[in-house]
Parts: C-alpha cells; sequence; structure tokens
C-alpha cells in the first residue's frame, strides 16, 4: 500500500523484477546471465528438494533422472528405443494418453525404481526433453508410432538390464563417424543460430550422459559438464532453425559412451569428443559467457588427461587420428577462458 493509501499493482511482480535486473546489467555493463544473453536456461531445484539435499547428501531425483532421460534419448534412434533404454536401465516411465483411448501417446513420466520415488514430467526435468521435442530428433512413420505405442504399454521390454552391444567394435566405429561429421558441420554453424548451438550442447549432453553411467568413472565432473550443456540446450521457445539444417544426432556415439570406462578410453572416440567440446567452449566464450566456457574447457582438459594416460597404458592400440577441429585449428588449444578478452 502506498502513502496515499492506494494499493500497489503487484500482477507479475516477479516477472517484472527480473526484467529490472536484466536492464541494470545491460546499462552497467555487467555480466549478463545465460537466461537473457542467450534465452537458454534450465529450470531450478525446488526448496524441498535442496533442504532433501542437505539433509540426506543425496543427489536431487529429478537430476538423475534427466541424466537418464537424456542418455536414453541420445542412444534411441526411435521412440520404441527411447522406452526400452529407460526401462533397461532400471527407470520406471509411464505415458500420457491423449483423453478419448490410449491409442494416442502425448506424453511421459519417470521415476527412479524404489518405494516412495515421485514421478516427473518430461517438461519438469528440462525444456529440451519434452515428448515433442524428443519426437523431433526421430521423425516418424506410421509403423514406428505404432510399435512405440505397443512398447509404451510394456510389451517386449526388458526390465533393469542393460547390456553392451555384441557388435560394440562396430558402433565406435560409427560413434566415430558421427562425432566427427558433428565437428566439421559445427565448424559450419553461424554465431547467430543459436538453436543450432543449443542442439549441439544437448547431443552433446546426451553422449556425456551415458558416459555417466558407466562403471569405473570418476561422475563428478562428467555430471558437471552435463549440467552446464544441459543448461545451454534448453531454449525457451523453439524458434526456427537456422543455417544448421537438421538436427545432428549421434546415437552411436551415446551408445559407445554407455560402455566406456576412464581407464579403457578409445583414443579415436575421444578426440572427436575433445574436438566438440573444444568447439562448443569457443561458442560460449564468443557469447561471452566465459564463466561456462571456462568449465567446458576445464573439462576438456581433464577429459584429455584421462585420455592420454589411458593411451600411455595402451588398453587400445589404436592409431590417433586428428579430429576435424584439429584439421581447422591445428593441435593447439584454445584461449583461456578465464576471464574476458583483453
Amino acid at each position: 500500500m502506498r502513502d496515499d493509501g492506494s494499493f500497489i499493482n503487484t500482477f507479475h511482480d516477479f516477472t517484472k523484477a527480473q526484467q529490472a535486473c536484466r536492464a541494470l546489467e545491460v546499462e552497467h555493463g555487467l555480466r549478463r546471465l545465460p537466461s537473457a544473453a542467450l534465452g537458454v536456461g534450465s529450470r531450478g531445484l525446488t526448496y524441498a528438494e535442496l533442504q532433501l539435499q542437505e539433509r540426506t547428501g543425496r543427489e536431487p531425483s529429478r537430476r538423475i533422472l534427466e541424466r537418464h532421460v537424456r542418455a536414453a534419448a541420445a542412444m534411441a534412434v526411435t521412440e520404441a528405443d527411447f522406452v526400452r533404454h529407460l526401462r533397461a536401465e532400471g527407470i520406471r516411465v509411464a505415458p500420457f494418453y491423449a483423453a478419448g483411448g490410449t491409442a494416442l501417446v502425448v506424453g511421459y513420466k519417470v521415476a527412479l525404481a524404489g518405494e516412495g520415488e515421485r514421478f516427473f514430467g518430461g517438461g519438469h526435468l528440462a525444456k529440451d526433453l519434452t515428448l515433442p521435442r524428443l519426437r523431433s530428433r526421430w521423425g516418424g512413420s506410421p509403423e514406428a508410432t505404432a510399435q512405440a505405442v505397443a512398447v509404451w504399454r510394456g510389451s517386449g521390454c526388458r526390465v533393469g538390464q542393460p547390456r553392451r552391444p555384441a557388435d560394440y567394435e562396430v558402433v565406435v566405429h560409427r560413434a566415430v563417424s558421427e562425432l566427427r561429421f558433428m565437428n566439421q558441420r559445427l565448424r559450419t554453424v553461424p554465431l547467430g543460430d543459436v538453436r543450432g548451438w543449443a542442439d549441439a550442447a544437448g547431443e552433446l549432453a546426451g553422449v556425456l550422459s551415458a558416459w555417466s553411467m558407466a562403471g569405473g568413472n570418476d561422475r563428478d565432473p562428467i555430471v558437471q559438464t552435463v549440467a552446464v550443456l544441459s543448461n545451454l540446450a534448453q531454449l525457451r521457445t523453439r524458434g526456427r532453425r537456422g543455417q544448421s539444417g537438421r538436427r545432428l544426432v549421434a546415437p552411436h556415439a551415446a551408445t559407445a559412451a554407455r560402455w566406456l570406462t576412464s581407464g579403457h578410453l578409445r583414443p579415436d572416440l575421444t578426440v572427436e569428443l575433445l574436438g566438440l567440446l573444444r568447439l562448443l567452449g569457443r561458442a560460449a566464450m564468443d557469447y561471452g559467457q566465459p564463466r561456462i566456457a571456462g568449465q567446458i574447457n576445464g573439462f576438456a582438459d581433464r577429459f584429455g588427461g584421462m585420455s592420454r594416460r589411458s593411451e600411455t597404458i595402451g588398453s587400445w592400440p589404436a592409431a590417433r587420428r586428428p579430429s576435424a577441429f584439429e584439421g581447422q585449428h591445428g593441435s593447439r588449444q584454445p584461449h583461456s577462458d578465464r576471464g574476458p578478452r583483453g
């Protein structure tokens, strides 16, 4: 209430306060948040989730589920594959049907195994994990849709039984080709094509999410990098795709990463992953986000050290081939991303 007795209009006061903060950032030359500068941003944890994490020391279920869903989406080539991958990892998944029957699936919800675990809809995990957005990566046909509906209903799924592909060497070979192609295409994506870069960040987040589920790894740096990349992948609006064309996907790369351990890294695969990380780090720097660029490049440095140690051990005698990134920029490391350029 004002001094004159009139009431203050508090309609959308939180939104207006945020708009005022963003204007002050521009006016005073402060560091702009990625959500304002790029139109990206992830859902924050609720007060209840933060309190539970503080009491138990356990990572919130929503974050764990987000990585599982990202990994399953990245490994899948169809919607039915997506459901199978989730159930094979022991994730409970259930569909939302359109009104009037069970012939059309319009959404989904997931939960960890165990009593009392809460279900989360895809949109509550991340803005780019809703079923319509996931379907945009797979395409579809009447036959694939019918198969997906049958799998949603629970037929033909292993539960809690992830299996390494029998033709793993073939999968790795195709994974390298996928990542090399992504490296080549990303070098042609203009800086103004925010969606193209966001899609690339989302795809790499899916590959690293799959890697975080493999045994024998130091998960913390992988999980932290997934959080950074997934934040960049979540555009507020779908918008129109720019010059990058059709979305780049790498299902074999995610499948290969699912069974990749830090002591047995494939040099050919890790070189291409490093190239993608460096490209995204440079893009973040060019977008005026030195903190995000530093986080991505910091993981790339650590990942490169892990790869060199694995080659030294001699787990995989495959010859090291230059990535598409190195083919253009050479083997030099990008400039330091600890802060803005002088």
